[in-house]
């Protein structure tokens, strides 16, 4: 078996655990390396004793001990170590051996074998098999169960064999054969096992490699996303948010059972709806900002469409005037520690001003056209309103309206509305046919 296959092997036995386990070889030692999750507590002695009897399962060449590394994640020096060897289980021996002169037959049960060193499992140990179950939704076979209890009796079977015991012999003196389980019987059970250990731990490394998959395409995204207090503007704050909520559901997803990478989730959670709630906290600062920034910018966008296609009555330019006005209002009553300052509010205030100041001019020029109209005779209003309905443009309009209205405006009222003479006519006839 190379490497990979004996760190699959251990990682299947493990799973219940939550640990991860690396192996490498060097010349006859094999070096085992158990990593275990800062928030999470593991017996090493306990790991170290399940490593044992996996490997001695193992059919694993010119290998006979190995070094055994309990470790932190993120540590480089282990916090647990020991050495241990390899023995593999031998199979039975059955002799046939007749009794001599020199010999009398002895019965293995008299003897007490003195215990060998790591040569159990503790009790608590879960069996890896049925945790293995459990992470499937306990969907247990009875199969699977007479399985369990069929590698339990083998287990024990082998571990407590220090001998071969030697055939009884009956009243006749004929050897008689003792007593063992058909090897056809066994052979079917030992395949069930290995294929439900290959199928149930070939499923729980592939999820486990997915879950660390993701886990660390979440840390990639969430570093991505720079702290709240560094955001630089209100789709910076929304943008992260964003970021932050998806990268949140993506880690919920992992799920909570024996083996998988919940508990690296849980932290990484931690610190990131720790980082969710600063955005948070500082998007119901900047939000009514914000607010009052598009309401600002929808005024001016209507103001400007009202006065579009001059000229227009003082009524229109009032309005517009007014717009514009609050619009900066709104601007100005922003603080001036919002994120919006720099890159919205200021260079909004600097565009706005001029664009109030043209409006300001439009209308006072139209309140002193509309003051002029009013010297007009009823009688020169009625000749002007034929001329409108027989003219299909200005210029035509005008050639009646000019003269008209330059005859009855006397040039020092034109003066003293700050016109000049030749365009007033002009100015005001381009009104009167958009207005009569």
């Amino acid at each position: 078996m190379d490497e990979t296959e004996i760190a699959k092997g251990l990682q299947t036995e493990l799973i219940s655990y939550r640990v991860k386990a690396q192996v490498r070889q060097k010349g006859s030692q094999l070096h085992v390396l158990v990593t275990r999750a800062t928030e999470r507590q593991v017996n090493y002695a306990e790991v170290f004793e399940i490593v044992k009897i996996a490997l001695e399962r193992m059919p694993l060449q010119d290998t006979d001990k190995f070094v055994f590394y309990g470790r932190v994640s993120g540590s480089k020096a282990p916090e647990w170590q020991k050495v241990g060897d390899i023995k593999p289980n031998l199979p039975a021996i059955e002799f046939d051996v007749a009794p001599t002169d020199g010999m009398r037959i002895v019965d293995l049960s008299d003897l007490e074998v003195a215990p060998t060193p790591f040569s159990t499992v503790p009790q608590t140990r879960p069996e890896p098999m049925v945790a293995a179950a459990r992470a499937s939704n306990d969907e247990t076979l009875p199969e699977l169960n007479h399985a369990l209890r069929s590698t339990a009796e083998v287990h024990n079977n082998h571990r407590s064999a220090v001998a071969p015991k030697p055939k009884r012999r009956d009243a006749g003196g004929s050897a008689k054969p003792p007593e063992t389980k058909s090897a056809s019987l066994l052979l079917p059970i030992g395949i069930l096992i290995v294929v439900t250990a290959i199928v149930g731990g070939g499923w729980l490394w592939w999820d486990l490699s997915q879950q660390e998959a993701l886990l660390q395409a979440v840390r990639e995204r969430a570093a991505k996303v720079p702290p709240a207090e560094k955001a630089t503007s209100f789709g910076d704050l929304t943008n992260g948010q964003q970021e932050l909520e998806q990268a949140i559901a993506q880690l919920s997803s992992i799920p909570e059972r024996p083996g998988s990478l919940r508990p690296e989730a849980d932290t990484e959670l931690k610190k990131l709806q720790d980082r969710l709630e600063s955005y948070r906290q500082r998007l119901q600062v900047e939000t009514p900002f914000q607010q009052r920034l598009e309401q600002a910018k929808k005024l001016v966008i209507e103001a400007a469409v009202q006065v579009q296609d001059p000229p227009h009555s003082s009524k229109v330019w009032t309005e517009a005037q007014a717009k514009r006005q609050e619009a900066l209002n709104l601007l100005r009553a922003i603080p001036a520690e919002s994120i919006l300052q720099s890159k919205e509010v200021q260079p909004r205030i600097q565009t706005y001003v001029p664009e109030l100041q043209q409006t300001t001019a439009q209308l006072q020029r139209q309140l002193r056209v509309e003051t002029a109209l009013r010297s007009l005779s009823p009688q020169s209003l009625s000749r002007l309103r034929a001329a409108k309905q027989t003219a299909d443009e200005v210029a035509a309009f005008n050639r009646t309206c000019v003269p008209l209205v330059v005859g009855e405006v006397t040039p020092a009222a034109i003066r003293n509305l700050g016109f000049p003479p030749s365009p007033f006519g002009a100015l005001m006839c381009a009104y009167l046919f958009k207005s009569l």
